[in-house]
């Protein structure tokens, strides 16, 4: 098989995703073009894909799923056949049916799924669980194994969300940098310390990219999580490879 085109999309509020992508897409491809799902104003894609194209798709993992934003925008990517490498990133928990879904989310729309992938990252609230994963030992591992199916379960689990809405302190400017990169369009652009918490996913883009680091969670609710995630996180999770 032929490949004219390369292309990496991701959905990746903290960029760790964006990073698995990128170096998994331009292993195929050094001039492998990414396409960034995440942003509210920017998150959509119109392309055709034909045969000839390999896309590069990921995603991070929310409670067991990929994000629902991340669903709904790849519902508008359409494929004539084309081959198509996933992979979901997570915090070292567990990727329950994420990958299954996101297969099927690419398959329903014309894409052959050629190999996937589960791959640890730092925890995007917690980041002391999955510290500074992806590290070097992830980056050169390889241990591709061939497996019937993709893990999980239809129908997928559910997943409400966490209480964990981020706000802008007094070291806040207003420059407006999160209004415009909030993925689900939750900060209000005439206070940008505030949140609409129905609207936000709790993805932490606006936590990790604030110039002035003026918006942060909860202490205490933030306190509570990393206890519990600490207890049942600490031991190193492996990546999951199939083809």
């Amino acid at each position: 098989m032929k490949i004219a085109n390369t292309m990496g999309i991701y959905f990746s509020p903290t960029e760790h995703t964006r990073e698995m992508v990128q170096h998994i897409a331009e292993a195929f491809n050094r001039n492998a073009h990414l396409h960034d799902l995440t942003s509210y104003e920017r998150g959509n894609l119109e392309y055709d894909f034909t045969r000839q194209d390999l896309v590069v798709v990921g995603a991070p993992v929310y409670g067991g799923r990929i994000p629902a934003l991340a669903a709904e925008r790849l519902q508008q990517i359409k494929g004539a056949q084309t081959p198509a490498i996933i992979l979901v990133s997570y915090g070292n928990r567990a990727y329950e049916d994420a990958l299954l879904e996101l297969k099927n989310i690419l398959e329903q729309n014309q894409f052959v799924i050629i190999g996937a992938a589960a791959l640890i990252a730092e925890h995007s609230i917690v980041h002391e669980v999955g510290q500074d994963r992806p590290d070097d030992a992830d980056w050169q591992e390889i241990g591709l194994s061939q497996v019937e199916h993709i893990p999980g379960n239809v129908p997928y689990r559910t997943y409400n969300g966490i209480p964990l809405t981020p706000k802008g302190d007094h070291n806040c400017v207003k420059c407006g940098f999160c209004v415009r990169e909030c993925p689900a369009g939750a900060i209000p652009a005439a206070d940008p310390q505030k949140t609409d918490s129905k609207r936000c996913i709790s993805c932490m883009r606006c936590v990790t990219y604030c110039p002035q680091q003026a918006r942060s969670v909860n202490r205490l609710l933030l306190g509570m999580v990393s206890h519990k995630l600490r207890k049942k996180c600490s031991m190193r999770c492996k990546n999951e490879f199939f083809i």
